[in-house]
């Protein structure tokens, strides 16, 4: 009896090929199913990065209207207000919406829209304008856009077909946009 057991463990010493086989095919019949899923994982969320840094900067912009109309700015096509209350003016708007840079001469900062953001989250976008004066402005996540963030080219944030655009109120009355490329996220 001792011996035959002895002899069933030594039969029973690792994987027969057949086995080892079905693991492998089983373990490729799951990763083909599963990086197709985790790709379009990955573009969603470029997606819904950006869904988010448009609706922050709409809030944003709808804060910094109702400030404007407070100061009765609203139908202005050009004018500065201080954010803050330091006696410093922060950030230009048209038509009480924050515009896509400064112009005026008094102003060297190309990131007029983005001022109007808080949270430190300016660190992780790139963005780019059109010539001067300005009326968009490109955004994207400096992740999709392969840079460190701040301001860049902005052909190069439209080559990346993965932004947002926020044109910027074009007369009184009138609300700023914001329209998303995502065709390479």
């Amino acid at each position: 009896m001792i011996m035959y057991s002895r002899n069933r463990r030594s039969q029973e010493n690792g994987f027969t090929l057949i086995e080892l086989v079905v693991v492998i095919v089983l373990l490729g019949v799951l990763a083909a199913f599963a990086l197709p899923r985790f790709a379009n994982l990955q573009s969603s969320a470029n997606i819904a990065a950006l869904e988010g840094v448009g609706g922050a900067i709409l809030s944003a912009a709808n804060i910094v209207n109702t400030k404007a109309r407070v100061l009765g700015l609203q139908s202005e096509p050009s004018a500065t207000i201080d954010l803050d209350g330091d006696g410093i003016d922060d950030i230009e708007v048209q038509y009480g919406y924050p515009s896509a840079s400064r112009a005026s001469s008094g102003f060297t900062d190309p990131n007029n829209l983005l001022n109007s953001l808080q949270g430190g989250i300016t660190d992780d976008l790139a963005w780019g304008t059109d010539a001067p004066p300005a009326s968009y402005v490109v955004i994207a996540t400096a992740k999709v856009q392969g840079s460190p963030g701040g301001k860049v080219n902005r052909n190069a944030i439209e080559n990346t077909n993965c932004y947002l655009r926020y044109d910027t109120a074009s007369s009184a009355g009138a609300s700023p946009t914001i329209s998303y490329v995502t065709s390479d996220c």
